[in-house]
């Protein structure tokens, strides 16, 4: 599908990724499987829609920062004292 501008192709791959979203929550599966299953649906290895490569990776950058945020208010320092040593180690390795 050919779009004519960025805006457009960037709502529609949103369109797309709220509906497997609406999909997944239905079946009650995880929604990360549904986005990255869009992401590989819409692609250049399926349906090739992404042009606008510029904007898109900027949006992903933005989600990818503000989900690191999320998860960094979420972390309990208790949790992290107790298996700190661990992960540590597991990350590192």
């Amino acid at each position: 599908m050919i779009f004519t501008d960025p805006f457009t192709e960037v709502a529609a791959v949103l369109a797309v990724a709220a509906g497997f979203a609406v999909l997944a929550f239905w079946l009650r599966q995880p929604l990360i499987i549904a986005f990255v299953f869009v992401g590989v649906l819409l692609g250049p290895a399926g349906l090739d829609w992404v042009r606008a490569y510029d904007q898109v990776d900027l949006f992903a950058k933005l989600r990818i920062g503000l989900l690191l945020f999320v998860v960094g208010l979420k972390l309990d320092p208790h949790l992290i004292r107790s298996v700190g040593l661990v992960a540590m180690v597991t990350g590192l390795g």
